[in-house]
This record gives structure tokens, C-alpha cells and sequence, in this order.
């Protein structure tokens, strides 16, 4: 869905590009966007579709609505939208006028990205004589990040999302969970669900599942000199996918996450590392060849991420937390270690959690590792927080995976 309506913003940029440098009054900080989405009526995230200048110096906007954060059931009345569903209103349009124009001559000091076609934002909006207008004061609308999009969240008064739980299945198609507390809540939804594995189970090996608990240190096994093999007598496919659920403790930003090794010939490892603060090293070792590619994305920061990696020939498709990252060619290996530092100490104290590490003989099924799609709900047994234990702290206690998913997965057509 989000690459249709990136299509259809590059069309309209194509016929119809904007004509004014409109952009964000400034929202400086964290609490800027908090106090901003607590004074509005309306806060959605949106893709800018098209921009027209209005009288007075001011100017209106046409949009995409992605989600919608606050005023769900007032936006559903203004596009007469029928249903209970407040949390998952996506694919619908809003004109919003009243936004302040850099030409208006006013001294109206603006600052921040402009308002440009094809762009996300977070849009500030309240209701007047049955429009939507942009919000004066500190600002209409400010770029869509994940940091602002969770000072949003909290502005309403909800904490920090836990880390998904593992996927349910290893392939076929199964669902992940997320949810948060609330903490001065009124709006809003404390629990999101996704698909996962989404590709066939024929020929996948799952090497890690989740409850294994499998530690790495040095990109070993805990306790044993040696790494991650394949089943007994088995060889890599032509191309494939690992498909992993990991965690590096954020200890340093340097070493070895795993090394997983064919069990048949030709001999075969697939080498994954952390090269930096943000960078990852994953290589290709035969006997005849070691190579290797540069990732730019961040692992050692103690938080469960996605992470699929397909192989086809000479490239590397990366995927990280369900988007794509970069598609790159395998290189003769040229990364030397640095000398400031002291490689066997180093790698010693890098420590991995895998959580589920599958390989699919399909170089392509790192896009289905998951969906950046998700649906919202509402869990009344959630919103509970002085009457519930005090001490839980999110993390992946999301109840029994088994009956979360014969409830909710009528959202979604599993096969």
C-alpha cells in the first residue's frame, strides 16, 4: 500500500508540481510535538499529494491519510466513514487549508522541511466549519520520523512500544505482536499486530526458533568454540534468505555476531558482523574465495530487529526491521581489522541473542520476513496499570501467541 501511494505522489509531482516553498513553522523539540499534538483536534500521519496558494498569503494542501493518531472519530464523521474501527483509517484523502506561506510577507518566521509532494509528515489540524485547517501556534505539520512519531504517542499520554514478539511460525505466514502501556492514555491503540514469514515452508531450515535461547559470543555459541551449523550432511541452496530475529547487547560497536557453516560440500560460511556504530560486515567464505559487503544499519543497540539477508549470485539483498536497505555486489574481502584495536578481546565481548534464524531457499524471501503493515486494537486488559502488576516493563510478554492469533488474524487472510 505505502509503494501505491508513493507511485501515485510521483505522478502527481509529475503533472502537477507545487508551486510554493510552504513549510513547517518550527517545532523545535520532543515536547514542542507533544504539547503540539495535545492542543489539536486532528493528528494524522499523511503523504503530501498536492500544495495550491490561497488567499491572504496562506496556502492549502491535498493528502494521502496513512494514520491517524488523534481525532480518529471526528475525521470518520467529516469523510462519513462508516464502521468502529477508530485506529486503522488509511488510504483516504483531506484537503487542509490555512497553511502559512514563506511569500506572505508577514515576518512570519518558518523553518523545517518544506511541504513538498511525495513527502510524509505529521500533520496538526482542528475542525472549522467542517474542514480540516492547519494548526497555527508552533506549527501545522513537521517530517514524519520514528522519533516523532513517538513523541506524538506520548504527548497522548502512552509509552514506548515493546519489541515485537518472535513470528509464530517460521514460514507460511504467521502474525507478530506488539503493545504499550498506558500511561495518562485517552486516544489511541496499545496493541499492534504484523504479518511475518510470509513465504512457503517448502525447503526452509529453521536453525534457531524462538524459546531456543541461543547466545553468541564472538559470533561462537556460548560456552563452545564453535558457531551455528547447518542441518547434518546439508549444503547452502543456490540462493537463499537467513531470515533473522536477533538482539546484540550494546556493549560495543565492534565483532562478531555468528558464523553458520555448511555440514556438506562445497564448504560454505556465511559470516555476519557488527563493523561499527553504524555499519554491518556480512561475508561469503569458500575455499577458493572470501568476500564480502558493507551494510550501513544499526545492530548493537539492544533492541530485537528483523533482519534478512538474501543471496543470489554475487549480490546481497538487505532488508532490516522490514524495509529494504541496500542491494549490494559480494567483494574480494579488503576490510582489514583496525589496529587500535585488539581483536580477540573485541569479539569476546560482543554478545548476540538470536532469536529465530531460518534459511530459505529463496533469495527473495527476505521481503516477507515481515510487513511495515500493521493493524491497530484496542485491549481494555491492558489499560490497567495501577491494578496490574507494577513491575511489568513491556518487553515480548505478549500473551499466548496461539489465541492472539485465531482472534485477530481475521485482519488478515493467512495461508
Amino acid at each position: 500500500m505505502r509503494a501505491v501511494h508513493a507511485v501515485l505522489a510521483a505522478l502527481t509531482l509529475a503533472c502537477c508540481p507545487p508551486a510554493l516553498p510552504v513549510r513547517a513553522v518550527c517545532l523545535h523539540t520532543s515536547r514542542d510535538v507533544q504539547a503540539q499534538t495535545r492542543a489539536t483536534e486532528v493528528v494524522g500521519k499523511v503523504l503530501a499529494m498536492s500544495v495550491w496558494p490561497e488567499p491572504g498569503g496562506l496556502a492549502g494542501g491535498h493528502f494521502a491519510v496513512m494514520a491517524v493518531y488523534k481525532g480518529a472519530k471526528t475525521l470518520k464523521q467529516m469523510l462519513h466513514i462508516s464502521g468502529t474501527d477508530l485506529f486503522n483509517i488509511s488510504d483516504k484523502r483531506v484537503n487542509v487549508t490555512g497553511f502559512r506561506n514563506d511569500n506572505s510577507g508577514d515576518g512570519h518566521r518558518a523553518c523545517g522541511a518544506s511541504l513538498t509532494v511525495g513527502t510524509y509528515f505529521v500533520l496538526f489540524a482542528d475542525v472549522a466549519d467542517g474542514r480540516l485547517v492547519a494548526k497555527e501556534g508552533q506549527g501545522a505539520l513537521v517530517e514524519w520520523t520514528d522519533d516523532n512519531e513517538r513523541s506524538v504517542w506520548r504527548g497522548l499520554g502512552w509509552g514506548d512500544w515493546s519489541d515485537w514478539s518472535a513470528c509464530n511460525v517460521s514460514c507460511n505466514t504467521g502474525l507478530q505482536f506488539r503493545q504499550r502501556r498506558c500511561l495518562k492514555c485517552g486516544q489511541g491503540h496499545n496493541k499492534e499486530l504484523r504479518k511475518c514469514n510470509d513465504f512457503p515452508c517448502n525447503g526452509a531450515m529453521e536453525l534457531v526458533a524462538p524459546g531456543d535461547n541461543v547466545r553468541t559470543v564472538g559470533g561462537n555459541l556460548e560456552g563452545l568454540h564453535r558457531g551455528l551449523s547447518l542441518p547434518s550432511r546439508t549444503s547452502f541452496p543456490d540462493t537463499f534468505s537467513l531470515i533473522v530475529s536477533l538482539r546484540v547487547l550494546p556493549k560495543v560497536d565492534f565483532g562478531t555476531v555468528f558464523h553458520l557453516s555448511s555440514t556438506a560440500g562445497p564448504t560454505k560460511t556465511v559470516i555476519l558482523e557488527v563493523s561499527g556504530p553504524d555499519l554491518l560486515r556480512v561475508s561469503v567464505n569458500t575455499q577458493q574465495s572470501n568476500r564480502s559487503v558493507l551494510i550501513a544499519a544499526v545492530l548493537a543497540d539492544g533492541v530485537t530487529h528483523q533482519l534478512g539477508l538474501g543471496f543470489q549470485d554475487d549480490e546481497v539483498i538487505a532488508y532490516m526491521d522490514c524495509r529494504w536497505v541496500t542491494t549490494e555486489t559480494l567483494m574480494e574481502n579488503s576490510f582489514a581489522p583496525s589496529p587500535e584495536y585488539d581483536t580477540d578481546v573485541f569479539e569476546e565481548s560482543l554478545t548476540a541473542d538470536l532469536i529465530q534464524l531460518i534459511v530459505v531457499p529463496d533469495s527473495t524471501a527476505v521481503s516477507d520476513q515481515c510487513t511495515v503493515f500493521r493493524i491497530a486494537e484496542l485491549d481494555s486488559e491492558l489499560i490497567k496499570p495501577k491494578i496490574r502488576d507494577k513491575s511489568h516493563r513491556g518487553g515480548n510478554d505478549l500473551g499466548n501467541d496461539e489465541v492472539q492469533s485465531k482472534r485477530l488474524s481475521k485482519h488478515f487472510k493467512l495461508v
